[in-house]
């Protein structure tokens, strides 16, 4: 008698599915545009750290408009968590970084974790389409350049 095999989740088998799909089945980037991705890939991010700062500030409370917010998350439970998550996010991100200039598996997968915060507080968001979207551009991006990482 055979027995059932119990299927369980785990970061590690989302990322083997979504690997077949995004890595393997999708039409594949070129190599030049991989190659320039992950050259290019960890200065665009400093760029992007840097660009969200004043939104990070602000959200931590240090802006002209901190009383208008802490209204807000008395009002609702969203409030705070879209205080956190972009922080967890960008947490995630910035650990990356050495990471990404040595090419580390590590570091492209504290990328892959920061995408799924970001697509948990679009969830929590209830912004659907935005989570669709994310999903497939970011996901596909990290799996065409996966393989440069070791």
């Amino acid at each position: 008698m055979a027995t059932k095999k119990k299927q369980t989740f785990s970061l590690k088998t989302l990322e083997t599915t979504l690997e077949g799909y995004f890595g393997k089945q999708a039409p594949q980037l070129p190599k030049s545009i991989k190659k320039a991705i992950v050259d290019f890939g960890p200065w665009l991010l400093i760029l992007a750290i840097l660009a969200s700062l004043p939104s990070l500030i602000a959200l931590l409370g240090f802006s002209y408009s901190a009383p208008f917010y802490y209204r807000a998350w008395n009002r609702s439970s969203y409030g705070l968590t879209s205080m956190i998550i972009p922080l967890i996010a960008s947490g995630f991100s910035l650990a990356a970084l050495p990471g990404l200039f040595k090419k580390s598996l590590k570091a492209w997968r504290l990328l892959f974790y920061s995408s799924l915060i970001c697509l948990v507080g679009e969830i929590v968001g209830l912004n659907i389409v935005n989570f669709v979207i994310t999903a497939a551009i970011s996901w596909y991006v990290l799996f065409q350049i996966k393989s440069y990482y070791k």
